[in-house]
C-alpha cells in the first residue's frame, strides 16, 4: 500500500502538462483512486471496450502500482513502457473530439489499449456507432498480448472452444486462478442475462473470478459491466456460447 500511495503522490505533485487536449487531471486522479479502492469501478460505459476493460480490472487487482504508472505515463506523455513493448496513445486519439460515453480515467486507458492494437478502424468518440463497434473488436491475440505486456505473465495461452473442450478449459481456468493467475473468457453476452440467442457468436469478454463448477449445470463467477455476476447454465448452452478462455498464470 505504501508503494501505491507513493506512486499516487508522485502523480499528484507532478507538474508535467497533459498530453491530452480534453482530459482533466483532477478527474483522472479522482477516478484512478476510486478504482484502486474498488476495481469494479472500471466500466466500459457505452463504449465497446469489454476486452481491455477486463484486462484493466485484473491489472488493478494484481499490480496497483503499475496501474498508477500506466495512468500517469499515458496522461503525461501518451506512452507507457510495458514489459515487452511500449503502449502508445496516438496524437490523433489524444486530440480527437466527441462524447466519451465513459469516465475519463477509463477512456485514458481503455481507448489507448484498443486503439493501439487497431490496424483498420481507429478509436474515435465522434465516430458513427457502427465504426465505434468495429474499432472495439478485441481478438484473443490482443488479450494474451496484454496479459504478457501489462500483467507480466509468462505462461499465457488461449484455449479455443468452438468445437469442444469448454469444461476442461474452465477447470484449467480455476486452477490458474487458485495459483494467482487470471482467466478471461470469450462468450456470447446472452449468457449473462439468460437471453441466449438462437445463433451464437463471440461478442463479449468477461474475467473469471472463480467458483467454477462443472457438472449437469456449469457455473462460474465473473466480472462484466462493472459488477460481479454469478453465471449458471446447463452444459448444452454453455458449450454453445463459450468460445474460448485466455489463461495466464505465474511460473511454478
Amino acid at each position: 500500500m505504501a508503494d501505491v500511495n507513493w506512486a499516487i503522490q508522485q502523480f499528484v505533485q507532478s507538474n508535467q502538462p497533459s498530453a491530452w487536449s480534453y482530459l482533466d487531471k483532477t478527474e483522472v486522479l479522482t477516478g484512478m483512486i476510486a478504482r484502486l479502492g474498488d476495481p469494479f469501478q472500471v466500466k466500459q460505459g457505452q463504449q465497446p471496450f469489454c476486452g481491455p476493460a477486463v484486462v484493466l480490472f485484473e491489472l488493478i487487482r494484481k499490480h496497483p502500482v503499475r496501474y498508477v504508472q500506466l495512468c500517469r505515463g499515458l496522461f503525461e506523455s501518451g506512452t507507457f513502457m510495458g514489459r515487452q513493448r511500449p503502449i502508445v496513445a496516438s496524437q490523433r486519439l489524444r486530440h480527437c473530439q466527441g462524447d466519451l460515453r465513459i469516465a475519463q480515467v477509463d477512456w485514458l486507458v481503455l481507448a489507448t489499449l484498443r486503439d493501439h492494437t487497431n490496424w483498420l478502424v481507429p478509436v474515435d468518440p465522434g465516430a458513427h456507432r457502427l465504426l465505434r463497434d468495429l474499432s472495439g473488436i478485441t481478438v484473443p491475440g490482443d488479450i494474451t498480448g496484454w496479459l504478457r505486456n501489462l500483467l507480466d505473465y509468462d505462461q499465457v495461452r488461449h484455449y479455443h472452444t468452438p468445437i469442444g473442450g469448454e469444461l476442461a478449459a474452465l477447470q484449467l481456468a480455476q486452477q490458474a486462478i487458485d495459483r494467482g493467475g487470471v482467466a478471461i473468457a470469450l462468450i456470447d453476452m446472452g449468457l449473462l442475462d439468460y437471453k441466449v440467442p438462437c445463433f451464437s457468436y463471440p461478442n463479449h469478454w468477461v474475467s473469471l473470478l472463480g467458483n467454477v463448477q462443472v457438472g449437469d449445470r456449469a457455473c462460474f463467477n465473473c466480472y462484466s459491466w462493472g459488477r460481479e455476476i454469478a453465471l449458471k447454465s446447463n452444459q448444452r448452452e454453455l458449450k454453445r456460447h463459450l468460445w474460448g478462455v485466455s489463461i495466464a498464470q505465474p511460473r511454478m
